[in-house]
């Protein structure tokens, strides 16, 4: 065995022993341990001496130098352990070829390694607050770290490339890569030239050495990736949705397929199909192109193939013309290829030369012909061309269509009825519908255009009402409104009516105004008793703003439902409302008739005296009330409360109380008659007789909750007598303990005696016995303390039902509170609940006067208009102060809000 040549060479500089593989001491038990038996130890010395000199007869100097080195390390090793015992350490310096040891303290270290980072430590200074906030916290990130290793090694896909690839690219000489969107590389060599080099012998050698070059510049790619601003263009063509990406595994797998499938079945076009398209997608043109043509010599008789190489040539016309012209002579029969060709000219004379040879092939294609006419310059020509055309194809619709469209309408009608005759039955109705619009447009004769959907309609074979839908929405937007009502009166009888009023619902949210009315017209012309046809009828009328129509509709209803006497009120109110030149004589002439048919209808009676009282005069409206007492016996309540609720207006006080006296007699147990007649003489401040009609009227009627309160509010108003007051509650209560609006006056006795804790006391009562009452919650709310609000509006809305009353109540006192977010919801959720609640609308417009915008101001105005008559307290409170105005119902609303911003 031979000696190492490295024994005989000197050590480097500061070389120590073992060090490298963590060596720190030579020592042994035996070293640390006192000997047992000194007499073997120096026998044995003396042994291994005479071995030594037996066997080395002559030491070298360098194995003494050797030893010495040894008992030195050993030396400063066992030095070196009695020190860090001792808190300090050695450092060892380098002094030419020695090796110093210096002493070092534990706090001279410290102090040494701060100093190395001390340049650090100043550059903290410049850390911003954002950068020391987004710092991680300490804690355990091993379960997150390994997380995130797990996933990214689940992204991470490796392939093992071919030792085949790996020698190409060195004989190449080219390892320029490019990068997919999966972060895989693709040669760009050309593949012609990777099967000829595939056929070298392998040389391992250079083998290894390509490997080590490719992963040498994938390396270097990958830090110029990381390092590489976005480039725009890239950035574009990733957020192309019709560019598709593939691993090149899956690419190049793929392309090998379908080459392979075109190697064995050349003839088959959709394998070339499919590869020119997988190329093209894989943003490879030139590849692409190659292909499918090479397809196209292999098919060319597929059109499809022909199709797909004009399709990948598109941006090149010159091109595109070269191909379909090569694609004609074996396709000289497609339509599409023809088609194409006409589509590359720019200018209709050339368009028209393509088209006229493509029809010596195919004279019987009904696309050519229509395009042949489309082209044609002169009209003349045209009707020419269509009438061969409708020579060679008769069934065609759209030929006949085309022809009559270019013809005088005269003309057009003869040729149509032709063409009915010879196309398909199925397809005919087309024809008729096209007659229909003609005529239309001639004469407007609804007859002959009635005719003539009819025919259509018997001609058709659709099995749904609504293509015919489709098809009158298709009329009334060319402008055929005649033809469109006639399709809807002609095509709709087997539907059932409620089907119909959801199609005309959805009709009108589309906007085919005429579509609706027409279906409308069919409901209500088969089923004329209908009321809630006529209610829909008329609302769509209100709806579309056809004021008109809605007047017609009127008149419509009244003559198919003349029992029904609110048809003739309701036509007067629209007409006060919605007529602008206010024909008054036409609302008497509607009255005079009703009141002729029927004589003896007290709200007939009525209604035209108040007519009357607003826009007549007042000695016509007392003939009126003679009359109606001459012709009705016994009027009813209403009737005698509402003449002396018009004497008062006109200022006749003792006519008033006299007709209310009359009313007494013939019902003398009616509270309303009492309250009336104890008002009137309030007016002539008549306080003796107040207080008797008020008496009078407890005694003889049962229902006298009313009139409690009324004599309460007497003494408590005229003689500021609380207790006389409370006695008076205090004995109604007694006999109506379930009337809350007794409750509501004795609980307000005792808030305007400033006795609020009784009032509470009396309120929770009342509700523990009326615990449904709206009137009881509200008062509930006023008195409940700001802590308490939130609890007592929940329990009041849930124990009434949402009562509008009560959503009134709470909209206040939001509004007073400055909630005016909160007070705005609820003000719309009242009238979502009621929208004919009249005090709602009064407190919500004051509302919107100081919150609100002007659209929102419209919006209410004309929801009310919607909703009358309106219903609600203080709203018939103002409707009888104001009877004889001749103003709006609108108007009264807007002042009575304005009277209500100036209190709040």
């Amino acid at each position: 065995m031979e000696r190492k040549s490295f024994l005989d060479q000197e050590p480097p500089p500061g070389y120590i022993a073992g060090i490298g593989r963590g060596v720190t001491g030579f020592s042994t038990r035996s070293f640390n341990q006192p000997s047992h038996n000194h007499e073997d130890t120096t026998n044995v010395q003396d042994i291994d001496t005479s071995l030594t000199s037996s066997r080395f007869t002559k030491e070298d100097d360098q194995d003494l130098e050797a030893d010495k080195i040894y008992e030195d390390i050993e030396a400063y090793l066992k030095d070196k352990r009695h020190k860090k015992r001792k808190g300090e350490t050695k450092t060892i310096s380098h002094d030419d070829n020695k090796v110093v040891a210096e002493e070092e303290s534990v706090s001279q270290s410290i102090a040494k390694i701060s100093e190395q980072f001390q340049d650090v430590k100043q550059e903290l200074a410049s850390i911003s607050p954002e950068q020391w906030e987004n710092l991680p916290e300490s804690g355990d990130f091993t379960r997150r770290n390994k997380r995130l290793r797990q996933e990214l090694q689940s992204q991470q896909r490796f392939y093992r490339n071919s030792d085949m690839i790996a020698v190409d690219l060195k004989n190449s000489d080219n390892i320029e890569l490019s990068l997919d969107d999966f972060n895989t590389y693709t040669d760009q060599n050309d593949e012609s030239k990777q099967s000829e080099k595939n056929q070298h012998n392998v040389d391992l050698f250079e083998l290894s050495r390509t490997r080590d070059r490719l992963l040498e510049n994938q390396i270097m790619m990958g830090s110029q990736n990381t390092k590489a601003q976005v480039d725009p263009k890239v950035y574009l063509e990733a957020l192309n949705p019709n560019r598709k990406t593939y691993n090149i595994g899956d690419y190049k797998k793929t392309r090998k397929l379908l080459a392979k499938l075109c190697e064995t079945n050349p003839h088959n076009p959709q394998n070339w199909i499919a590869s020119a398209k997988l190329e093209l997608e894989a943003q490879k043109l030139g590849k692409a192109k190659q292909i499918i043509q090479e397809g196209c010599e292999r098919c060319p008789k597929s059109e499809e193939t022909w199709l797909t190489n004009l399709e990948i040539n598109q941006n090149d016309t010159q091109m595109c013309k070269v191909i379909v012209a090569e694609a004609i002579k074996y396709n000289y029969k497609s339509v599409k290829l023809w088609m194409k060709a006409v589509s590359y000219e720019s200018d209709n004379l050339s368009k028209s030369r393509i088209i006229r040879k493509a029809l010596e092939w195919l004279p019987r294609s009904e696309e050519l012909w229509i395009a042949a006419a489309q082209y044609e310059s002169e009209n003349s020509i045209t009707i020419k061309l269509l009438e061969k055309a409708v020579t060679l194809i008769p069934n065609s619709v759209n030929l006949w269509l085309q022809l009559a469209s270019v013809q005088d309408p005269i003309l057009a009608i003869e040729t149509l009825l032709k063409g009915a005759e010879k196309v398909p039955v199925e397809s005919a109705y087309l024809i008729w519908i096209k007659i229909a619009k003609l005529e239309e447009k001639m004469t407007s004769n609804e007859v002959k255009v009635n005719k003539f959907v009819m025919k259509a309609v018997e001609s058709s074979t659709f099995e749904s009402y609504k293509k015919w839908i489709e098809e009158a929405e298709r009329c009334e937007k060319e402008g055929f409104k005649i033809t469109c009502r006639s399709i809807i009166m002609n095509s709709l009888e087997t539907v059932d009516p409620d089907e119909l009023i959801k199609c005309c619902k959805v009709e009108h949210e589309k906007n085919f105004i005429e579509v609706t009315d027409s279906m409308y017209t069919f409901m209500t012309t088969r089923s004329p008793q209908n009321e809630s046809i006529w209610e829909e009828y008329l609302s769509f009328k209100k709806n579309s703003n056809d004021f008109s129509g809605l007047f017609l509709v009127y008149e419509l209803a009244i003559e198919a439902m003349p029992n029904k006497i609110d048809l003739y009120t309701q036509y007067c109110d629209a007409k006060l409302r919605y007529d602008f030149d206010l024909d008054l004589e036409k609302i008497r002439m509607i009255l005079s008739e009703a009141l002729d048919k029927y004589p003896e209808n007290e709200v007939l009676w009525l209604y035209s005296i108040n007519f009357e009282f607003k826009h007549g005069s007042t000695e016509v409206a007392m003939d009126l009330f003679e009359s109606c007492e001459n012709v009705i016996k016994t009027p009813s309540v209403k009737y005698w409360l509402n003449k002396a609720s018009l004497l008062s207006t006109i200022s006749d006080l003792q006519s008033a109380v006299r007709t209310l006296e009359t009313g007494i007699k013939l019902y003398p147990g009616e509270p309303e008659f009492y309250l009336e007649k104890s008002n009137f003489h309030e007016l002539q401040n008549e306080e003796n007789d107040t207080r008797s009609a008020l008496e009078l009227g407890i005694k003889a009627c049962d229902n006298n909750d009313k009139l409690y309160i009324a004599l309460s509010s007497h003494y408590i108003h005229r003689h500021k007598n609380v207790i006389k007051s409370r006695s008076i509650l205090e004995d109604g209560l007694s006999k109506h303990p379930s009337s809350d609006i007794l409750h509501h006056a004795r609980i307000k006795l005792e808030i305007t005696a400033d006795n609020k804790p009784q009032a509470q006391r009396l309120l929770s009562k009342a509700i523990s016995l009326i615990p449904d009452s709206p009137i009881l919650w509200c008062d509930n709310i006023k008195l409940a303390t700001k802590q308490q609000l939130r609890t007592t509006y929940a329990l009041a809305l849930k124990r009434t039902n949402d009562n509008p009353i009560v959503i009134l109540t709470i909209a206040k006192d939001l509004w007073k509170g400055g909630k005016i977010d909160k007070a705005h919801q609820f003000f719309k959720a009242g009238l979502d609940k009621d929208p004919a609640y009249g005090d709602l609308y009064i407190y919500y417009y004051a509302f919107l006067l100081n919150y609100g915008s002007r659209e929102d101001m419209e919006s209410i105005e004309n929801r009310m208009s919607r909703n009358m008559p309106l219903h609600g307290h203080k709203w018939e409170r103002i409707l009888r102060k104001n009877i004889l105005r001749n103003v709006e119902d609108l108007q009264l609303v807007r002042e009575a809000a304005v009277d209500i911003t100036k209190l709040m």
